[in-house]
């Protein structure tokens, strides 16, 4: 929450501080079908249910 200052995200996609922990991931990659976008956050971390959101807990689907 801190990276948005004063600001209000209309989408967790837009909160910088989710844009910079994802800049690796090519967008061909969100674009599959068993992601579909950045915002299905479940689709690769694995513990997204329990409110965790490590990345020992990620595996990106093919």
């Amino acid at each position: 929450m801190r990276s948005l200052g004063s600001r209000a995200p209309l989408r967790i996609t837009k909160v910088p501080y989710i844009q910079e922990k994802h800049h690796e991931v090519s967008p061909n990659v969100l674009k599959r079908e068993s992601i579909g976008s950045l915002s299905n956050c479940s689709a690769c971390h694995t513990t997204a249910e329990k409110g965790i959101y490590e990345d020992d807990y990620v595996v990106i689907p093919r």
